[in-house]
């Protein structure tokens, strides 16, 4: 080749690889925009010192309500969720956690009151048996209708936060409140697909047509109660439904993983997981166009 040429072709290969180089980086620059790689440390609930309050928000049912300390509003909304020992410190810490990131939070608390220690599993566990999962759907139903009461509240912007036991109501809350819930993040949500369900529950499986906002589920690998027949049943349903999730399996991890007031807390894993829900509810819901 003369050197003329070679000139001529050395150069458009170093053009294009700069146009690359550059469409690449304003793409990466795009989604830093969107979602943090990293959040604020430490990333923990703070049981310690709580700052919202009991609300009335319908009649018979109770909630944990707590706003942003900053901004006017209205905020994106975050519908959080409680494991089966109840409506404790730890489940008001999460929202409080969801507060200082800008969101309104809220939990129904759909035990009306009774709460159950972490060593009470037994209890826990009596107690969830006998929730109505049509008795769940209308008291969230109530708390949606009082979130559309709140001036500072976004009712279109309305994402839901669940763990264990509240990990498979934030996935049936996405089918049967489809046009209000607009994503829904499931940590180790058991009894969505289960073959059969150990406590009774019914497989949410067949609601999945109806789901219309992004659905992210957090798995422990190490889960008792959960495997990974289930996880493969959940992802070929979302699939074969065209729905948009994600689906995570956390590596040496057990069930309860995110409560730091359980014996199975992994903070490494936590920080992590919180880090992808945060992004999550970013992109989908504090992002949403009013």
């Amino acid at each position: 080749m003369k050197r003329r040429n070679l000139l001529i072709s050395t150069g458009l290969l170093t053009g294009a690889a700069i146009a690359q180089t550059s469409r690449s980086a304003l793409a990466e620059q795009r989604l830093m925009k969107e979602v943090p790689a990293t959040l604020p440390k430490p990333l923990k609930p703070n049981s310690k010192r709580l700052r919202g309050k009991m609300v009335a928000i319908a009649q018979g049912l109770n909630g944990y309500q707590v706003m942003p300390e900053q901004g006017n509003g209205p905020f994106p909304t975050v519908l959080v969720i409680m494991e089966a020992f109840g409506l404790n410190d730890q489940i008001k810490s999460v929202c409080d956690l969801y507060a200082s990131y800008g969101y309104g939070a809220i939990a129904p608390d759909i035990y009306g009151g009774t709460v159950f220690a972490y060593d009470q599993l037994g209890g826990a566990v009596a107690k969830l048996k006998t929730l109505n999962d049509e008795v769940v759907v209308k008291q969230v139903g109530q708390t949606l209708d009082f979130i559309g009461t709140q001036p500072k509240l976004r009712s279109d912007a309305v994402g839901t936060v669940g763990f264990c036991m509240g990990g498979r109501y934030a996935f049936l809350l996405s089918a049967t409140f489809a046009d209000r819930i607009h994503s829904a993040v499931c940590f180790y949500g058991g009894g969505i697909a289960s073959e059969p369900d150990p406590l009774g529950r019914v497989s949410l499986l067949p609601l999945v047509p109806q789901i219309q906002s992004p659905v992210m589920l957090i798995y422990s690998a190490e889960d008792e109660y959960i495997n990974g027949a289930e996880h493969a049943r959940i992802t070929q349903a979302m699939s074969d439904n065209r729905k948009r999730y994600v689906l995570s399996v956390v590596p040496n991890t057990q069930h309860g993983f995110m409560n730091d007031a359980r014996s199975t807390y992994n903070e490494s894993a936590a920080m992590e997981s919180w880090d992808m829900a945060f992004g999550f509810f970013k992109r989908h819901l504090k992002n949403r166009p009013s």
